[in-house]
C-alpha cells in the first residue's frame, strides 16, 4: 500500500497522485489522480472499455501506422520481452491454425509457388547456365520474374 497523502499536498510537492485510504464510488481502494481526483482503476478500466469501442479501435490501428507507433513498436519487438512474447505466440495452437490457414488460400499457394520457382532457378542457373538463360528470358517474356534478383537491364 502507497503511503497516505492528502490531495493538497500532492499537489504542494507536484506529484501527479496521492493516496487516502478511503474506496471511491466504485469501491477501489488506489490511488488517485491529482490533477482530477480520479481513481488510478476507475481510468484504466475506463480506458479499455474505449480501447474495445470501433472508435477507440480505429484510434489504436492509427497510432500503430504514425511514425511514432512504428518506432515503439519496432522497440518492443526487439526488447527482450517482445522477443520473448514472439517466441511463446509461435509455439501455439493459434499460430499453427493461423499458418494452415495462409497455406491453403490463393496468396499462400502463390508464394509458395515462387519460392519453389526460384529455388529451382537457383539451381537450374547453378548446374545448366543455357537452360537458366532460356529459362529467364521465358519468365521475363511473360512477366513473372519482375523484380527478381534475375531480372535482367535492358
Amino acid at each position: 500500500m502507497p503511503r497516505r497523502i492528502s490531495r493538497r499536498a500532492a499537489r504542494a510537492r507536484k506529484l501527479p497522485r496521492y493516496f487516502t485510504g478511503r474506496p471511491c464510488s466504485n469501491g477501489h481502494i488506489a490511488e488517485r489522480l491529482t490533477l482530477d481526483c480520479h481513481c488510478v482503476e476507475c481510468a484504466r478500466e475506463a480506458s479499455r472499455r474505449y480501447g474495445r469501442t470501433p472508435k477507440g479501435r480505429e484510434r489504436q490501428w492509427r497510432y500503430r501506422r504514425s511514425p511514432k507507433g512504428y518506432e515503439t513498436n519496432w522497440r518492443y519487438d526487439r526488447s527482450p520481452k517482445g522477443q520473448e512474447r514472439r517466441w511463446r505466440y509461435s509455439r501455439t495452437e493459434a499460430k499453427a491454425a493461423a499458418d494452415r490457414r495462409y497455406q491453403t488460400s490463393e496468396k499462400g499457394r502463390e508464394t509458395r509457388n515462387a519460392r519453389r520457382r526460384e529455388r529451382l532457378l537457383d539451381q537450374v542457373c547453378a548446374t545448366d547456365p543455357v537452360r537458366a538463360a532460356r529459362l529467364i528470358a521465358r519468365r521475363i517474356k511473360d512477366g513473372r520474374i519482375v523484380g527478381s534478383k534475375y531480372q535482367v537491364p535492358y
